[in-house]
């Protein structure tokens, strides 16, 4: 399969081919000259000159490069790793952390999943802030079945967006400082994705 990127990062209207089987997740450096995806590894490629320059024994589901930090963090359902993007060597692995991973706008905070929910993270200290369980349809909590796992900041990170199974509730707003829960009117409908409005990545 041949993939086309357009190197939207470096405000350029030419786009890059890779011969690659698919991705389960990508992201593009803050300055636009580093791709990682994650295939049964995480591959780094230089987007300049294509070639594959790391690979990172982790079968992610989801990545995301850092803000404003030299780092990489991937996520699966087991572990949350984070990576040194100077060396490529795992720096932290942060506990009772699992995919999926969002970061907020200013990259302050990041939001990652946990076995019954969703926990925020201090970016700079990478210290927990808050920590929610999932609703779920029977009243309880987030069991282990499958879900909408997808998440988003709102543009000014004071909302979190995250899946849910409540009802016909498909998704829950949190605070995006503390994780209190915000009420929602209605449900959501079907969607299997974060409304254009929220920024974020399943």
């Amino acid at each position: 399969m041949e993939w086309y990127y357009l190197k939207h990062l470096c405000r350029s209207d030419a786009s890059v081919s890779f011969e690659d089987q698919g991705s389960v997740a990508l992201d593009f450096s803050e300055d636009g000259k580093l791709l990682a995806y994650t295939l049964n590894k995480i591959l780094i490629r230089d987007v300049r000159s294509k070639e594959v320059i790391e690979k990172l024994e982790f079968a992610a589901s989801s990545l995301e490069f850092v803000p404003k930090q030299n780092l990489l963090a991937t996520a699966n359902h087991d572990a949350c790793i984070l990576w040194n993007t100077s060396t490529w060597s795992p720096l932290k692995t942060l506990p009772n952390a699992i995919h999926p991973i969002a970061f907020s706008p200013d990259g302050t905070k990041m939001l990652s999943g946990t076995k019954t929910g969703y926990r925020l993270w201090d970016t700079k200290s990478w210290k927990p802030l808050a920590e929610c369980s999932i609703p779920h349809r029977n009243g309880g909590t987030f069991n282990g079945e499958k879900i909408n796992r997808h998440v988003g900041f709102s543009s000014d990170g004071s909302i979190v967006m995250t899946g849910a199974e409540k009802g016909n509730q498909k998704f829950q707003l949190w605070n995006g400082h503390n994780l209190d829960p915000i009420p929602i009117e209605g449900a959501l409908g079907e969607n299997s994705s974060v409304s254009a409005s929220f920024l974020g990545k399943g």
